[in-house]
């Protein structure tokens, strides 16, 4: 049995197309075409009621137009080749004059101009039609009017042709000039009502062009054409579908290409006149030609003013953060460094930095939409809270800033205590009320006019000090870090520079080439025997303009911008050579300590650093301990687990560091090759007077001797909590009563007499 196999309609419109352009002018040309013009109306009218969505109203106007249409051809026919004549006008033309309304209206529906743009996409279409408008008139409507006297029905029906033709013309190119991208329903519409346009175009121009009047039955193949692209176009997919408008002042290839065709028609006709030795229509021209003109100055003074308003608009946004509509650091900027003429007399500028403590909790539980709700919650307070004249601003995720003039720095302290006050108390976000836990540092400058970058770098610096502080407000005046004083006046401070960590984090690679970080021992000691074991290295700054350093002040920032390898290699390095230096000198057994952090078990490169240094000095892997607390070692774990096992097999001593205070779990006890337990100074510290914290040493050394590992007590401060260690067993300890970190030297005399710590 065969199978019926579907025809795709494309290859019927085709094939319909060809078969009619080839058959000789009569009556199966004419029925053939009115045939298929009804099935692509039909098809078309059926479509646009299946149209869902804003478009659907302009589809059915524009089948509606093709059906009015379509009906002028078969009463043409009918009329034609039924009853043998062609009376003008006729019925017919009843059909045909009620399309155009009917396809203008479906037009304007398809590309609706957005509010206040009308007139603008009017004045475009009629200046890229101007020339075609031109030669219409002067070749079809003007010998058509002409002809009024003696028949004044004829003349009128005649007359709406070219008048149509107009308005269609105009609106195609308002569609072609002020729409954006179309979609493809809209694309095929566009060109089938422009083929009927064309179509009927060329035969109102037949009578005066013989060459075409002799061939004219081929202009019904452009009709159809059209008839199909319309058809075609009610049925696709795309149908639904807006075409979204052209950006204003965006002009387009487009645009400017058939701008420039149209007003070179304009002297052309004139031309063309003179070339015929036909009468020159010199008014119409120059009227033209005046109409065009005005209309193209119109047209580009509104692109001029789109212009200024668009650069107004970039202009505010190179200045705006667009979450919280503050300004961004330009913005802050432009007021921070504003001339003394543009400022009130007798003030200094200031500049407020507020974080958010709280934001980061926030983003990570309830998601970074909500955490945006927050910024412009924070926004919209420190927006309220800045002084008449101050500029509030947000800097980055969550750092917001203010800049203000003040007379002195009491003014700048004021205004952060009021800052603090105001976003304390949790703000309602969503139903929520959320904590931001605010941080406040500014900064005074000395006098006008100020670098807003070096100003925002000393408040920054404030903001690491008011971490610290309960009123969690400080600020830098002139480049000394004060205290938030609750007093009215605001105490002097002593006048050294306050650390910014972006300033450090520049020069700690320099640093740790010439010489500048140092690195300190503090020894670890044998409980039961009280003698020297080996040493924890600690590293420190000589920084020339801020003296000695802790790690404190740059080893956290290294490490979370990934600046702490060369601190790393740096005290490992060290630390190794005094070790090999102490173990030739009769420490046959002696162990130095460096701690690791987080960004050094990610890198891969890590263990054969290790495995170098170790062959650099001569010394056996066990020589080494490498501390790493069990927060680190649980950050990226599956990482960190490959990294401690290399380290491991290379036999190097692994310890947990600040035991008891990190990580919850103690899975990872079982999983990784640590072999010193080191119990925080938060336990091993007020042990000797706090029952409970004995209890957890007493069970944690007890856990570490169970599990094989040697068990190490941090913060030893006195002789009563040595002895306490000595009864629980504990292996060795190492605190301020058993020695400070201090230079190699200061280990010298103690590994060299051997004796053990009274």
């Amino acid at each position: 049995m065969l199978q019926r196999v579907p025809v795709p309609p494309v290859a019927v419109a085709v094939a319909a197309l060809t078969v009619h352009a080839l058959l000789p002018p009569g009556t199966l040309r004419d029925v053939l075409y009115v045939a298929v013009g009804a099935v692509c109306a039909a098809r078309a009218l059926r479509a646009a009621g299946r149209v869902v969505g804003p478009q659907r109203r302009a589809w059915r106007l524009l089948a509606l137009g093709l059906v009015a249409w379509v009906v002028g051809d078969a009463l043409w026919t009918l009329l034609e080749r039924g009853l043998g004549v062609e009376p003008f006008p006729s019925v017919a033309d009843v059909a045909y004059v009620a399309s155009y309304p009917l396809l203008a209206a479906g037009l304007v529906r398809a590309f609706p101009a957005p509010r206040g743009r009308r007139p603008t996409w009017l004045l475009d279409a009629v200046l890229v039609t101007s020339g075609a408008l031109l030669v219409l008139w002067l070749a079809v409507l003007e010998p058509t009017l002409a002809t009024w006297a003696a028949d004044p029905l004829g003349t009128a029906v005649g007359a709406a042709y070219p008048v149509g033709d107009a308005v269609l013309l105009v609106l195609l190119a308002r569609a072609a000039t002020a729409a954006g991208t179309r979609p493809p329903a809209l694309r095929l519409s566009t060109w089938g009502v422009l083929a009927i346009l064309l179509a009927d175009e060329l035969f109102l121009l037949a009578p005066g062009w013989p060459a075409l009047d002799a061939r004219v039955h081929l202009l019904d193949s452009l009709w159809l054409a059209g008839y199909v692209l319309l058809a075609a176009a009610a049925r696709h997919a795309s149908a639904g579908r807006l075409a979204p408008p052209r950006a204003e002042g965006d002009l387009g290839t487009g645009y400017l290409v058939l701008l420039g065709a149209s007003v070179c028609v304009l002297p052309g006709t004139a031309l063309l006149e003179v070339a015929r030795g036909v009468p020159v229509h010199v008014a119409e021209v120059c009227v033209a030609a005046i109409v065009v003109i005005a209309a193209f100055l119109l047209r580009f003074g509104g692109v001029l003013r789109a212009m200024r308003r668009q650069h107004g608009r970039l202009e505010h946004l190179a200045v705006t953060d667009p979450l919280t509509g503050l300004a961004n650091a330009a913005g802050l900027a432009r007021r921070l460094e504003a001339p003394p003429d543009d400022a009130p007399a007798g003030t200094v500028p200031a500049v407020l930095l507020v974080t958010l403590d709280g934001y980061r909790d926030v983003a990570q539980t309830l998601g970074h939409a909500v955490a945006d709700d927050l910024l412009r919650a924070v926004g919209a307070v420190v927006g309220r809270e800045a002084e008449e004249g101050g500029t509030p601003a947000r800097l980055a995720r969550d750092v917001f800033a203010v800049g203000l003039d003040v007379a002195d720095p009491a003014g700048a302290e004021e205004a952060a205590r009021r800052l603090v006050a105001r976003l304390i108390p949790p703000l309602a976000v969503g139903g929520l009320d959320l904590s931001v836990r605010p941080l406040v540092g500014g900064a005074v400058g000395a006098g006008r006019p100020a670098a807003a970058d070096a100003l925002v770098a000393r408040a920054d610096a404030a903001l690491v000090t008011a971490r610290h502080r309960d009123e969690r407000v400080a600020l830098d005046v002139a480049g000394a870090a004060l205290p938030a004083q609750r007093g009215p006046e605001p105490v002097p401070g002593p006048g050294a520079p306050a650390l910014c960590a972006t300033d450090l984090l520049r020069r700690l690679p320099a640093a740790a080439a010439c010489g500048e970080l140092v690195v300190h021992f503090q020894p670890q000691v044998g409980v039961a025997g009280g003698r020297v074991e080996g040493a924890e290295a600690l590293v420190r700054w000589q920084h020339p303009a801020h003296g000695l350093l802790g790690p404190d002040a740059f080893v956290p920032a290294a490490e979370r911008t990934g600046l702490v390898r060369p601190v790393t290699l740096h005290v490992l390095d060290v630390a190794l050579a005094q070790c090999a230096r102490w173990r030739a000198a009769g420490a046959g057994s002696f162990v130095v300590s460096v701690n690791v952090s987080a960004h050094d078990l990610d890198d891969p490169r890590l263990v054969d650093d290790v495995r170098a240094a170790l062959d650099r000095h001569g010394l056996a892997a066990d020589a080494l301990g490498l501390e790493v607390t069990e927060t680190m070692a649980m950050r990226d774990a599956a990482q960190a687990g490959r990294t401690l096992r290399a380290l491991a097999d290379l036999g190097v001593v692994l310890a947990v560091d600040d035991y008891g205070v990190g990580y919850g779990s103690l899975d990872y006890l079982r999983r990784l090759p640590f072999t010193v337990l080191k119990v925080d100074r938060a336990f091993v510290a007020p042990a000797a007077d706090d029952r409970v914290c004995a209890e957890i040493l007493r069970s944690t050394v007890d856990l570490g001797h169970a599990l094989g590992m040697q068990v190490v007590a941090e913060g030893v401060e006195d002789e009563r909590t040595l002895a306490l260690l000595r009864g629980l067993g504990c292996d060795a300890a190492q605190g301020w009563a058993l020695g400070r970190p201090g230079p190699a030297t200061a280990l010298d005399a103690r590994l060299g007499t051997g004796a053990p710590v009274n």
